[in-house]
């Protein structure tokens, strides 16, 4: 009965170790799951601080786009003498500057919710060409050259926009002299 009795012991002994063991694993992975979920609630603060940020930069982009296209209108209008051009420039050179930095605000946003579509190139272009050509000096001449063949790209097409915008804002700027 002796021996039974030590062996019953050693038994419940080890079983309490289990159980100690146990329940360390489980502190443990209490502990784990507590950390998961506090950075699991800084990961949606922080989502959305983006898309707040996001939309803020979309809307600052919007009038610095609506800046930059009166600009070049006002550019394209003065002489080339005209004492006003040199403040029309430097304005449109600055919101130029505030549309890049926009841009790049929006780019932080990771899951920024654009809507991405199957569009022709050569039709967003036809639609822009009004827009494109107020933004350049009569001193440049503007034309569209391209092929024949289709050109279909997916994209956001506000994003399509704003980067042919920055191109001729590019080339503009690249040709101070007109071309």
């Amino acid at each position: 009965m002796a021996a039974s009795k030590v062996l019953l012991e050693a038994r419940i002994a080890g079983l309490k170790d289990d159980l100690t063991q146990s329940q360390d694993k489980l502190q443990q992975g209490l502990a784990v799951r507590q950390g998961l979920e506090r950075r699991l609630r800084d990961a949606q603060k922080m989502e959305v601080v983006g898309r707040m940020a996001a939309g803020i930069a979309k809307e600052f982009g919007e009038l610095f786009s609506g800046i930059g296209k009166q600009t070049g209108v006002t550019l394209a209008i003065l002489p080339p003498n005209d004492p006003m051009r040199a403040a029309a420039d430097e304005i449109s050179k600055t919101g130029e500057k505030a549309a890049t930095l926009t841009a790049q605000l929006i780019a932080l946003n990771l899951e920024d919710g654009q809507v991405h579509q199957i569009l022709s190139v050569k039709t967003v272009l036809s639609d822009l060409r009004s827009a494109i050509s107020s933004l350049l000096p009569g001193s440049i001449d503007f034309a569209i050259h391209h092929d024949e063949s289709p050109i279909y790209a997916e994209v956001d097409r506000e994003g399509l926009e704003k980067v042919l915008f920055q191109l001729v804002a590019n080339a503009r700027d690249a040709m101070p002299g007109g071309g």
